[in-house]
């Protein structure tokens, strides 16, 4: 059986390289011998999408609406303008470069990625929900190296997701602001090319949308590229 290495998600990026068994680190030796334990249970992977180079392969078999999402597989670097980074402080802005890498994952039925910037990091893993016909998206964030202040809390959550009639995905979740007043946050990925796509991040009341935060992204490397 072929070695399944953990670390080729993200070691791979920097240095795209095969490891022989001999070589793996004590981390991927103990990953190995935990993933043939769990064999040992007749669990097995038919695909296996970290073999597949850095950013893995979908499977076969998955929703076909996978690919809704696939645009984001890959490196995209990019930049990123937040007036809401900071619930604490909401006046406080922030502004720069930021990295998002994204892979296939789960067996390649799902879509992870993770962003990487002076503000804050996170990750998210995107999974298409045949019966209810729409995205669940999981997210985890914590605070970057930029002091906010105050500093913001770590946080997590989830989003459903939709392709909307102009090929936007739309993520949203319903939220409450500082006032204990309801709303609805919606986050679009629009304008999407092989070349890579932009991002917004909206508060929607019933009376009104505030834009809170913009990322406009290039790919760099994966498919297409």
């Amino acid at each position: 059986m072929k070695s399944f290495i953990a670390t080729m998600l993200l070691s791979v990026l920097a240095a795209p390289c095969a490891m022989a068994a001999g070589s793996l680190s004590p981390e991927d030796q103990a990953f190995e011998k935990r993933f043939k334990e769990i064999s040992t249970l007749g669990v097995t992977l038919e695909h296996h999408p970290a073999l597949d180079g850095p950013w893995g392969s979908p499977n076969p078999d998955a929703a076909p609406e996978l690919q809704q999402f696939a645009f984001m597989v890959g490196r995209h670097d990019c930049t990123q303008y937040f007036t809401g980074m900071n619930p604490n402080n909401p006046a406080q802005k922030l502004e720069g470069d930021l990295l998002w890498l994204a892979y296939y994952a789960l067996d390649g039925r799902a879509i992870r990625d993770e962003y990487y910037s002076m503000g804050g990091n996170g990750e998210q893993t995107r999974a298409y929900d045949s019966f209810a016909r729409e995205w669940w998206v999981t997210f985890a964030s914590v605070p970057g190296v930029v002091k906010l202040t105050p500093e913001p809390k770590p946080q997590r959550g989830s989003f459903t997701a939709v392709k909307n009639d102009k090929g936007h995905m739309v993520m949203t979740t319903p939220s409450t602001d500082a006032n204990g007043i309801d709303f609805m946050r919606t986050i679009t990925f629009f304008d999407i090319k092989d070349d890579g796509f932009e991002w917004k991040s909206d508060s929607v009341y019933d009376d009104k949308s505030v834009n809170t935060g913009n990322i406009s992204c290039r790919k760099v490397a994966g498919p297409g590229r």
